[in-house]
C-alpha cells in the first residue's frame, strides 16, 4: 500500500516535470476609439488544469472542467472597498488635529548626504563584470525556454504627423526582421490617426527544463553573497 502511494506520487512528480505548460494570449483593438479586448489561456497536465482570463470576467481557474475560482460578488466588493475609504478618511482626519503645527527650527531638516563610497560599500563584491555578464547570459537561457514560439501581429497604425508614421513603420519592420519568431504585418495610415491590432502570442514550456538554468542562476546568486 505505502509502496504503491509512492509509486503515485513520484508518478505524478514525473508528469509535472515533463508535462508541457501551454499558454495563449490574444489582444484585439478594433480602432483608437474603442477599448483593448484582450482573452489568455494558460493550460497544464495536458489540459486538465486550466486557467482562463477575459474581458468582463474574473479569471477561472478549471481543473476536469470544474471550476474553481468563482466570480467575485462586485456589489459586496464596492461596499468592502467604500467602508474602508471611509475607515482611512476618519484615521486621518484624526491623526489631523492631533498634530500640531512644527515650528520653523523642527520642520528644518538636516540634508542628507549622499556618498559614493557607502554606495561602494553597500555592492557586494562579488558582483563584478564576470558575475553580472554570466547572470544575464542565464536570464537570457530562461527566458528563450519559456519565450513564445509564435508571436503575430496584425494592424494598421497612424499619427497626426506623417513622418511619426514612418518612423513607427520602420521601427516595426527592424523588430521583425530581428528574429523569425515575430510575424508582424503593419499598414500605415499617412491622413488620420488609427490604431487597430490582432494580437496572437502562443507557447510552452517544460518545467524540466527550467532546472538546469533555474539552478545556475542560484549558485551563482551564492556565490556573489559568500564574496
Amino acid at each position: 500500500m505505502v509502496l504503491g502511494i509512492i509509486c503515485l506520487f513520484a508518478l505524478l512528480f514525473l508528469l509535472a516535470l515533463f508535462c508541457k505548460f501551454r499558454y495563449y494570449v490574444k489582444v484585439d483593438k478594433k480602432g483608437s476609439d474603442l477599448p483593448w479586448r484582450y482573452y489568455a489561456k494558460i493550460s497544464w497536465f495536458l489540459g486538465i488544469i486550466k486557467l482562463v482570463a477575459k474581458n468582463g470576467k474574473d479569471p477561472q481557474l478549471r481543473i476536469l472542467g470544474y471550476k474553481l475560482y468563482l466570480e467575485k460578488d462586485k456589489e459586496k466588493d464596492k461596499e468592502k472597498d467604500k467602508e474602508k475609504d471611509e475607515e482611512k478618511s476618519a484615521k486621518e482626519k484624526t491623526s489631523k488635529e492631533k498634530s500640531k503645527p512644527k515650528t520653523k527650527e523642527e520642520s528644518k531638516k538636516p540634508k542628507s548626504k549622499f556618498s559614493l563610497k557607502e554606495l561602494k560599500n553597500k555592492i557586494p563584491k562579488g558582483l563584478n563584470k564576470q558575475n553580472i555578464k554570466a547572470a544575464v547570459d542565464i536570464t537570457k537561457e530562461l527566458l528563450k525556454k519559456i519565450g513564445p514560439k509564435k508571436f503575430r501581429i496584425r494592424g494598421k497604425i497612424g499619427f497626426e504627423e506623417p513622418h511619426n508614421t514612418g518612423l513607427a513603420l520602420a521601427a516595426i519592420s527592424a523588430v521583425s526582421a530581428a528574429s523569425a519568431k515575430f510575424d508582424i504585418i503593419m499598414q500605415g495610415d499617412f491622413e488620420e490617426q488609427a490604431l487597430e491590432l490582432n494580437v496572437d502570442i502562443s507557447g510552452g514550456f517544460r518545467l524540466i527544463a527550467l532546472i538546469k538554468p533555474t539552478l545556475k542562476l542560484y549558485k551563482l546568486y551564492k556565490l556573489i553573497e559568500k564574496e
